[in-house]
C-alpha cells in the first residue's frame, strides 16, 4: 500500500467516529431520559456537536420533551 492509501483509509477511518460516537449518544439518551432527563437532553448536544448534519438529535429532544410533558421544549427542539 502506497502513503496515498493508508493516509485516505485513515481519513475514512477518523470520519466516521463522530457520527457514530453521535448515535451512541443518542442512543443512550433514550435508554435513560426516565431516569435522568437532563443527562439525557445532555446526551443529545453532545450527539448534535458531534454530527451537526443530522437531525436525529433535535428530533429526539423533541420526542423525549413530549413524553416528559415539556411542551415548549418538544416544540423548540422541532423548529430549530
Amino acid at each position: 500500500m502506497t502513503a496515498t492509501t493508508l493516509g485516505s483509509l485513515a481519513i475514512r477511518a477518523l470520519s466516521s467516529v463522530p457520527p457514530w460516537l453521535s448515535a451512541r449518544y443518542l442512543d443512550d439518551a433514550y435508554a435513560t431520559w426516565r431516569d435522568d432527563i437532563e443527562g439525557a437532553y445532555t446526551q443529545l448536544d453532545r450527539a448534535g456537536v458531534l454530527n451537526p448534519l443530522s437531525d436525529d438529535p433535535l428530533l429526539a429532544e423533541g420526542a423525549i420533551a413530549r413524553e416528559a410533558n415539556d411542551r415548549r421544549r418538544a416544540i423548540n427542539a422541532l423548529q430549530e
